[in-house]
């Protein structure tokens, strides 16, 4: 940073405890403070921008239904950052890093445990924020499902259609007038 003193963020080409910084035209700018990249005393996290939306707000305070937590900071010797992430299976849906979020971690019921939509399912969110799945072709019948037979005929279509000679009453379907 151009000098030899200490508590301003460089010291004898190291940087400090607390601090980060930058490379700029004539030298080095080290600061300290929310957003720096370092967590420090009161700050929640630290993820060294001021970008809502990824975990860590531009206060350093975590934003609601994320989670972060203090990983080895890769360029501060004995400092810590902030790595924030959605949690899945927590029944609240965070638009852009979650397709479905149905407040578990179980395979097969139309939300994945990596909150992925599952094959032949389908997912709404509910007022609070839930993901509500269908799971077509596994005999229950669900949400906006028409029929599902568990897949004992071919006459219920994707559980929204029956089939031209066939009739469905939910989860029995048999030949028949339609």
């Amino acid at each position: 940073d151009g000098n030899e003193l200490s508590n301003d963020g460089c010291t004898n080409c190291h940087v400090e405890i607390g601090y980060a910084c930058i490379v700029v035209a004539g030298g080095d700018v080290c600061g300290n403070g929310c957003r720096n990249g370092t967590k420090e005393a009161g700050e929640a996290c630290d993820d060294g921008n001021d970008v809502t939306g990824d975990g860590c707000d531009n206060k350093c305070e975590v934003e609601t239904s994320w989670q972060c937590v203090s990983t080895p900071h890769i360029t501060v010797a004995d400092a810590i950052t902030s790595t924030c992430s959605v949690p899945c299976g927590d029944g609240v849906r965070i638009l852009g890093h979650e397709d479905c979020d149905d407040d578990n971690t179980v395979d097969g019921d139309g939300c994945s445990t990596s909150c992925t939509v599952e094959t032949n399912s389908a997912c709404a969110e509910n007022a609070a924020g839930k993901s509500v799945c269908q799971k077509c072709g596994d005999g229950v019948l669900q949400g906006t499902e028409l029929c599902d037979d568990g897949g004992a005929s071919l006459a219920c279509l994707s559980c929204s259609s029956v089939q031209k000679g066939y009739t469905c009453t939910g989860t029995e379907c048999f030949a028949g007038p339609s």
